[in-house]
């Protein structure tokens, strides 16, 4: 059997829009207690003037910064748009799919896809899953609606929470699922934060990558063709719409 995978990861610079002059972002460092890079202080060095310079000019310019007119989102957030009323594109898609889209249909649908593949291969299917909310929720839907025999599947990143690591365990025991996580070499996964840093400006590129690549992998490996993924990114921004969401002939 062929299999076609293509990933489109989102550019996670954030760009900052002053006057005209457009200023890429030297720091992006979240949930991050502690960098032991060589040259991480010179970065923060050089970038203070900047930064000062940008807290000057952002109080003296914040009144002119087009925001939208329901969310407040500011122009200069990642794929906004407005339209004629100044209402964003995110609040928009947000509206289409509270009001627009056949959830009961969208239920039939899934119906049909999870009952061409139940009991047809050694798991039903692969959850991707942090232990947050939205992949615990899908979990445990998947799991006492359908009663699939789903494959649970992690990327360890290095930056999970203690909260999040007992919850994972208390949600596996309650279910009764099988878990593989996957944790890489910590050396290698510096080398990579600091690459992704210099170029980027975004130290935690293994983090997307790996969650994104990961449970396809296995997928590949253990002939499962089924995966759910639990994280639409319109609800936070425009790289997904669910005004442009195509349902594939795949049933």
């Amino acid at each position: 059997m062929n299999y076609e995978v293509t990933l489109v990861f989102s550019n996670l610079y954030h760009n900052i829009f002053i006057e005209d002059c457009k200023i890429k972002c030297l720091i992006y460092v979240r949930g991050c207690n502690k960098i032991d890079l060589s040259d991480f202080l010179n970065r923060l060095t050089k970038a203070d003037n900047l930064f000062e310079n940008f807290k000057v000019n952002f109080m003296k310019n914040k009144d002119k910064v087009n925001r939208c007119n329901k969310c407040n989102l500011p122009e200069t957030y990642e794929t906004i748009e407005f339209d004629q009323e100044n209402v964003c594109n995110i609040c928009n898609g947000a509206k289409y799919k509270q009001t627009k889209i056949d959830w009961n249909e969208r239920k039939k649908l899934l119906d049909q896809l999870i009952e061409k593949h139940k009991g047809k291969y050694s798991y039903d299917c692969i959850v991707p899953f942090s232990g947050g909310k939205d992949s615990t929720f899908q979990l445990y839907y998947l799991m006492k609606n359908y009663g699939l025999k789903p494959l649970v599947v992690r990327f360890n990143h290095g930056f999970y929470r203690e909260t999040i690591l007992k919850n994972t365990i208390r949600t596996l025991k309650k279910l009764g699922a099988d878990f593989v996580e996957f944790t890489p070499n910590w050396k290698t996964v510096k080398r990579l934060m600091l690459e992704s840093f210099k170029r980027k400006s975004e130290f935690c590129w293994h983090c997307h990558t790996g969650i994104h690549t990961y449970p396809i992998r296995l997928a590949l490996m253990y002939k499962i063709p089924l995966i759910f993924y639990g994280e639409p990114q319109s609800e936070f921004n425009n790289y997904f719409e669910f005004m442009k969401v195509q349902i594939l002939n795949i049933i």
